[in-house]
C-alpha cells in the first residue's frame, strides 16, 4: 500500500472474467478496502482477452493484463526480469493515468507513450521529475501521504 493508511490497493485476482474490461472494472471496485483510494487489479488472462491495460477513472480501478507482457521466451533469468520490469512500468503508467497525468515526451518516464516492444523495454520504470512532482500533488490532493525523497 503507498500513502500510509489510505492508499493504492494492488491486488491479484482470481475468478471468472466478465465479457467487457469495463464490467470488470465496475466488479473491480467492490474489491477497493474502505482506506483505498484507487485499486490495481492484475490478471493474467491468456490470449483470449484483447486488452494489455484498461484504466477506469469512473471507477478508480486499473486492469493489467500481466499475461499480455510477457516475453516470447519465459526460459531465462533475464526474461523473467525483463516481465518483472514490464509489469513494474505499465503498473506505474495505469497508477498515474489514474492520478490525471497525461502522456509524457520524455521516453524515460513511465508515462510515456511506447509504440513497439523494443520502445517498451527501453523506457524508463519511474516517473520524470515533472511527472513526479504532479504524481505528488495527486496523491497530496486525494490526503495521501508519500515520504520526501
Amino acid at each position: 500500500r503507498i500513502g500510509g493508511r489510505r492508499g493504492i490497493a494492488a491486488r491479484a485476482f482470481a475468478g471468472p472474467l466478465l465479457p467487457t474490461p469495463q464490467e470488470q472494472a465496475e466488479k473491480m471496485r467492490k474489491l477497493l478496502g474502505t482506506n483505498d483510494v484507487i485499486l490495481l487489479a492484475l490478471l493474467n488472462v491468456r490470449e483470449e482477452v484483447k486488452f494489455r491495460t484498461g484504466t477506469f477513472k469512473s471507477q478508480n480501478v486499473a486492469i493489467l493484463n500481466t499475461w499480455a507482457l510477457r516475453p516470447a521466451q519465459l526460459t531465462s533469468e533475464k526474461s523473467r526480469e525483463q516481465y518483472a520490469r514490464r509489469i513494474l512500468k505499465e503498473s506505474m503508467n495505469s497508477i498515474g493515468a489514474l492520478l490525471g497525468l497525461e502522456p509524457c515526451p520524455n521516453p524515460t518516464c513511465a508515462m510515456w507513450e511506447w509504440r513497439t516492444e523494443e520502445e517498451f523495454d527501453a523506457k524508463g520504470c519511474n516517473y520524470c521529475p515533472p511527472c513526479e512532482i504532479r504524481v505528488r500533488k495527486a496523491l497530496s490532493d486525494l490526503g495521501l501521504f508519500l515520504p520526501e525523497k
